[in-house]
């Protein structure tokens, strides 16, 4: 069985139960009608693929009886094993307590009695209760969508993914799979409506960075989220942030499977007659122009960076980029694009325009871009706080240096000083540092003029003299051949100018968050 499409319409065979694995492997003939309900379906699989054989095997898997009976060389060229599903043991969970429901499946938190453990049990809707045996009211697109939920979910281990436990089918034959519980009932969703400031928005910043740090994990095993929004984002008590609901999940190098997106603009379509849409994917207010107007070919990992940067414009401006109202003027504002990001600082509106481009490749071509641009705003910021309040005690110490006298008035001059210099060093150039400077050597010059404090460091009380003149005892020789000036005001006028040099220290030193050492004394503030 060389040819792929004889081994899809033999998988298929299996799968109906036309034929057993051995028969299939070896080619036997079906009945003509029976041949050609298989064919059609062959062709249906083929056709979603592109019309490519092989990845409609890929997407499909072979059934792993009929891999074992192919011959060794054969089944080592199958790409994926379809193992089946096995039969859940009515009395394996109890306690079923509903948790939420989606478009697709619904969620409960039950008791695993083998582990003993709580888990949440989600299984495809099927009009009863959780294992009742009622009639499955599900289709093949839906089946394949929730298997693809599970095999992606499960395929994905990091912190912010739920992990899967198990996957089987209830006693009814309704596929389910089990996972942890996710502790909290918030969302990112109920964060952003009760945020109350812009303060309380930008504290958002971080766990929008998990969630990208999230997907960026994901993108690189290949895989594709297609429906990020605020409402698929679980926020726990301690800082967890975990993406949810992977069922319209990408994986990389296997075929779509058109229906279940579709259904998600149907309304879009249904009220304006849309020709030009192929498709939807994803949730309206979030989905990329590709997803909603192009083509499924057309569409790769960069759909998830444009919802980003919608989740990323809620959280700076409070409301959706383009508010789905009206749709025809909701598709009409999609295809011109995102302008301007309302009450967003400028750095940050410009990295969320980049992520909301209509075109994919005039957005970040890699989460971790967008990821790291956001930080690095962050750290901008940080550091434009930190000169902004350099800057605010600067000028307390000036305010300050207005109401005293003296050594006072140089002792808050120097605190200037020290705040300019550490302004300086985090933004070099800016013009606030030269004007601080400015304003404090104004007040310096009449401060050191009175009494008190030395005009200059060799005068002592007014009397010429260099620095050996003001620090040598009374009665010394000076190196000009004259004699240091004697009594108290000489004696005591060097004390005061190297007490005023220790007093000053410790106040510089703790402005700038220093610690040096002086001769053999420590200063540290």
């Amino acid at each position: 069985m060389e040819d792929p499409l004889d081994l899809l319409c033999a998988d298929i065979a299996v799968e109906w139960k036309l034929l057993d694995a051995a028969a299939a492997a070896r080619g036997d003939a079906l009945p003509p009608e029976a041949r050609r309900r298989v064919e059609e379906e062959a062709d249906r699989l083929v056709g979603e693929a592109g019309g490519d054989v092989e990845l409609a095997l890929a997407r499909r898997g072979v059934a792993r009886d009929l891999c074992a009976s192919l011959p060794p060389q054969r089944a080592h060229e199958v790409k994926r094993v379809r193992a089946p599903l096995r039969r859940l043991h009515a009395e394996r969970y109890t306690g079923f307590l509903p948790l939420g429901e989606g478009g697709m499946g619904v969620v409960y938190l039950a008791l695993d009695t083998e582990l003993n453990r709580k888990v949440a049990f989600k299984m495809i809707r099927s009009g009863g209760e959780p294992l009742e045996d009622t009639p499955r009211d599900t289709s093949q697109e839906a089946e394949a969508r929730f298997l693809q939920e599970a095999w992606v979910t499960g395929g994905l281990e990091h912190p912010g993914i739920v992990p899967v436990y198990e996957l089987g089918r209830t006693p009814s034959g309704t596929p389910y799979y089990t996972m942890r519980v996710i502790r909290g009932d918030r969302t990112l969703r109920d964060a952003m409506r009760d945020a109350r400031g812009a303060a309380d928005r930008l504290a958002l910043l971080e766990p929008f960075l998990r969630i990208c740090d999230v997907v960026a994990y994901a993108h690189s095993r290949g895989g594709g989220h297609r429906d990020l929004k605020p409402a698929n984002v679980a926020l726990g008590p301690f800082g967890e942030v975990v993406v949810l609901d992977w069922g319209l999940a990408k994986v990389r190098d296997l075929p779509e499977r058109e229906g279940s997106w579709e259904s998600r603009i149907a309304a879009l379509r249904a009220d304006v007659g849309l020709e030009t849409v192929a498709g939807g994917l994803g949730t309206p207010g979030y989905m990329a122009p590709e997803a909603l107007l192009g083509e499924p070919g057309e569409i790769d990992e960069r759909v998830d960076i444009y919802s980003l940067g919608a989740i990323l414009f809620e959280i700076l401006a409070g409301g959706l980029p383009i508010p789905v109202r009206n749709v025809a003027a909701y598709v009409a504002k999609v295809k011109e694009g995102v302008r301007e990001v309302p009450g967003a600082p400028a750095g940050l509106a410009d990295v969320c325009l980049r992520a909301l481009a209509t075109e994919p490749g005039d957005r970040f071509q890699d989460v971790r871009e967008l990821a790291a641009a956001v930080r690095a705003w962050q750290a901008e910021s940080a550091v434009e706080r930190e000169v902004r309040a350099l800057g605010d005690e600067a000028e307390e110490a000036l305010r300050g240096a207005g109401s005293m006298e003296g050594d006072a008035v140089l002792r808050q001059l120097d605190r200037v000083v020290a705040f300019a210099a550490r302004m300086a060093e985090l933004r070099p150039g800016i013009p606030e540092v030269d004007d601080l400077r400015r304003r404090a050597n104004a007040v310096r010059e009449p401060a050191k003029a009175q009494e008190g404090r030395p005009v200059g460091r060799g005068t002592a009380g007014g009397v010429a003299g260099g620095p050996e003149a003001e620090l040598a005892p009374p009665g010394a020789p000076r190196l000009d051949g004259g004699v240091a000036l004697g009594g108290a005001r000489g004696a005591v006028r060097p004390v005061i100018s190297a007490r005023h040099a220790l007093e000053e220290l410790p106040a510089a030193l703790e402005a700038l968050g220093a610690r040096q050492t002086v001769g053999k004394l420590v200063v540290e503030p």
